[in-house]
């Protein structure tokens, strides 16, 4: 099992595949710090710099791919990142207009309401 967090969220890890599972996760712990408001990564590196600990990592549900996953939304954001990964691992291929509006649509550093932007851009 592993010790900290970090080595749970490793940012290392390959991208999943589009036939890979999933895995729904409740992670425990204690803390010596009010959590409330605070943002995961926060949190994981205050237990890595040893203000925390895990003390349990349940495994409450396996998706055996995306179509298995029953939250509509955790579904779609996974879809997201693995299209995002599948357009990163094959930038090189697409078409320089495509790139070129990739670029400027991250370079605009878009918003909280930005996915539409993002697509109005990459239409356009």
């Amino acid at each position: 099992m592993a010790t900290n967090v970090r080595e749970i969220l490793s940012p290392k890890q390959p991208a999943p595949a589009r036939d890979s599972r999933f895995f729904k996760v409740q992670i425990k712990g204690w803390l010596d710090f009010d959590p409330t408001g605070r943002e995961f990564n926060d949190i994981a590196q205050a237990v890595e710099n040893g203000s925390g600990l895990v003390s349990v990592i349940e495994v409450s549900q396996v998706a055996n791919g995306l179509e298995e996953i029953n939250d509509p939304e955790v579904r779609e954001r996974f879809a997201d990142i693995i299209a995002i990964n599948r357009i990163l691992q094959n930038l090189v291929e697409l078409p320089s207009s495509l790139r070129n509006k990739l670029h400027r649509a991250l370079k605009n550093e878009p918003s909280p309401g930005a996915k539409d932007s993002v697509e109005n851009e990459l239409a356009s």
